[in-house]
């Protein structure tokens, strides 16, 4: 009987039809002593900040685990797209990361933690000129119909005009664990050369 078992969280969930995420079925051979229990959750969160290649640690449910790590600091999501490795039958997990978003910074991504976070959101975004929004939400709120009205709440308040807002577009976005939700917005202003164009959808995905 084998002493390992392998398995894997195929990334987060596409919000769009256009893009699945396939990610490779390595393995991870973490050489690193294992993280106990208690810990497992702060060590991931270190380890997806650092952009770790993987980690290995104790638990009864990696999922799970993986989850109360990304609750500690939901911004990770941003740049999570889930793992695989194997599991010992001593309840040791070692996990390779994926990632996503690596370009970003953490300190730029904005939390929505509530549906009335997003108009704030957008409007600060727009008067520092920002022509990409990192946006991660722990509400499923977050989608194409929320953002189209903050940005409507914008313009109405004449603070998309003085910024020189010219267009805006909404990525292909991820969620996972019925608890995360992400996206990307690019805004182009006037006078900037980043091609800005029309909004495209990002709906949650199904349940």
């Amino acid at each position: 009987m084998p002493s390992t078992i392998p398995f894997a969280r195929i990334g987060a969930k596409t919000l769009t039809a256009f893009a699945g995420i396939a990610l490779a079925a390595t393995l991870c051979a973490c050489s690193a002593p294992s993280v106990s229990k208690e810990n497992a959750p702060q060590a991931i969160a270190a380890s997806l900040a650092r952009f770790d290649e993987g980690l290995s640690f104790a638990t009864d449910d990696a999922d799970e685990t993986i989850k109360a790590a990304l609750e500690s600091d939901p911004r990770l999501f941003y740049f999570y797209n889930g793992y695989n490795g194997t599991l010992s039958q001593d309840g040791t997990a070692q996990v390779k990361w994926e990632y996503k978003n690596k370009g970003a910074a953490i300190g730029d991504v904005a939390l929505m933690s509530a549906a009335e976070d997003l108009d704030p959101i957008i409007a600060e975004a727009v008067a520092a000129h920002k022509t990409s929004i990192g946006i991660v939400s722990t509400t499923p709120e977050l989608n194409r119909e929320s953002i189209d009205a903050a940005f409507g709440k914008a313009k109405e308040s004449g603070a998309w005009e003085a910024a020189g807002g010219k267009s805006y577009t909404i990525s292909r976005g991820t969620s996972d664990y019925n608890a995360f939700y992400e996206v990307t917005i690019s805004v182009e202003y006037a006078g900037s050369d980043n091609g800005g164009a029309s909004a495209v959808s990002a709906q949650p995905a199904e349940k």
